[in-house]
């Protein structure tokens, strides 16, 4: 058999496949320890006990996940946290990481909810909103933060509800940062070193009208990404030398 090429379009096709099998496999083993625990705990001392899978489909942000192995009980008494009994859609995936490791922290990129903030206000507005909600991804501290949330909200509440409150409701994985130390927040309130890898990947895969194979697209990406290994091996991320002390304090708090 002849090898056909892969082109760009199809690559990407393929790339998003790759990331619906990994999140529908993540989403089947915390459906099993749920199920283990739940047996384990909850119904410890019944003769209960695990009774196979049942497959559903669900559709997520990152498309249709096709015979999601669904873990169930003998007595069917276990359900999962991750979705309702008929429930075919969700646009989250930080409730069931959370499940797998309950302690992570959760931090939105505040960079992408202001832009996105932007471009469903006015443009005669935008000038001004983007500094109102400097004043609270840029507060001292979360107090001063959730003051001038205040202020942004009474102010603009009435002319884009939707976007006020669409802040309200995420501000408490937004303003995560705030509990770290000062030095480091302007680093992890981003996702735009993981963008600019992103953008650099697909800067080398562009000129390349096609590839021979799925293989070959991620030796590309293997090899771009090695590059980055060796370019920041040597390279210190500005302000975690003032934070270590604290952030191993805040380590040894949360997981002693």
């Amino acid at each position: 058999m002849s090898k056909r090429s892969i082109p760009n379009v199809d690559w990407a096709n393929q790339l998003e496949s790759v990331i619906r099998q990994f999140v529908k496999e993540k989403l089947e083993l915390i459906m099993r320890e749920e199920i283990k625990h739940f047996l384990e705990i909850e119904q410890a001392g019944t003769p209960n006990r695990r009774n196979g899978c049942y497959q559903r489909n669900l559709d997520t942000q990152y498309g249709r996940i096709e015979g999601l192995l669904a873990s169930r009980d003998r007595n069917g008494k276990f359900q999962t946290q991750l979705f309702a009994p008929y429930q075919r859609h969700t646009g989250w995936l930080e409730e069931a990481f959370k499940a797998v490791y309950p302690k992570a922290d959760v931090q939105r990129c505040v960079v992408h909810k202001v832009r996105n903030t932007l471009s469903c206000v006015w443009k005669k507005d935008q000038f001004e909103v983007a500094e109102n909600l400097k004043l609270i991804y840029r507060a001292p501290n979360k107090e001063m933060a959730l003051q001038m949330f205040q202020q942004f909200e009474s102010k603009w509440s009435s002319k884009y509800p939707r976007e006020v409150q669409s802040w309200a409701n995420e501000l408490d994985v937004l303003l995560t940062f705030m509990d770290d130390p000062s030095s480091i927040r302007s680093v992890i309130y981003t996702t735009n070193a993981i963008e600019r890898t992103i953008k650099e990947i697909r800067k080398r895969l562009k000129p390349m009208n096609s590839l021979s194979s799925l293989e070959a697209a991620e030796k590309v990406m293997y090899l771009t990404i090695q590059d980055f290994n060796e370019k920041w091996a040597g390279r210190k991320l500005r302000g975690f030398a003032e934070a270590q002390e604290a952030l191993e304090r805040m380590f040894e708090e949360c997981y002693n």
